[in-house]
């Protein structure tokens, strides 16, 4: 992702927000996967290269290819990755289609977008975001970072400075505020 267009900035100024571990792996003159993928791997990193067509047999497979992997419809695909990182993402997503390798494609005629988390689905089933020679970076509100890179390696993490995907994980009566205590045996007057 480069450019000095407003919706590259915005994007890496919510990137920055959204998941603080990449701050300092955000150029002046862009992001770009690997440079992303580095910013995951000092948060909470898991990877899945089950997928990947050059496996090594060392490399992690944690059965995103056995739940049928990239295969399917975008909004699909996307649901089953969050589903295989246990993502319940929140608020906003921006994300980020890195299309470099696409004969006649740019990054410039694949901007970035933002939008609500559950609106992500829609937009991406219009545009081709998996497969080869493709990198696709999902970053949430939440501090959830997904990054399907080029040959199919799906990376995930959740940010060790943005903590809200913990608040949205925990059970509601965990966030109620505590009730006063209750008078043993007196009862309240009735309301006027």
């Amino acid at each position: 992702m480069k450019g000095n267009d407003p919706a590259f900035v915005e994007a890496a100024r919510l990137v920055k927000k959204f998941f603080p571990e990449s701050t300092s792996f955000i150029s002046e003159v862009g992001l770009d996967w690997d440079a992303f993928l580095g910013a995951m791997m000092t948060a909470n990193y898991e990877a899945d290269y089950s997928c990947c067509p050059f496996r090594n047999p060392t490399d992690p497979d944690l059965g995103l290819a056995q739940k049928g992997g990239l295969d399917g419809e975008e909004d699909e695909v996307y649901s089953r990755l969050l589903s295989h990182a246990e993502f319940t993402p929140s608020g906003r997503a921006v994300v980020i289609l890195d299309a470099i390798g696409n004969e006649g494609w740019s990054t410039e005629q694949c901007p970035p977008f933002i939008c609500a988390s559950q609106a992500v689905p829609q937009r991406i089933s219009e545009i081709a975001c998996f497969g080869q020679s493709r990198d696709t970076i999902f970053v949430f509100e939440s501090g959830e970072s997904l990054l399907v890179d080029h040959d199919e390696r799906v990376h995930w993490a959740r940010s060790n400075v943005n903590q809200q995907w913990k608040k949205a994980c925990e059970p509601s009566h965990a966030r109620e505020p505590a009730v006063g205590p209750v008078s043993s045996g007196e009862s309240s007057p009735p309301a006027p």
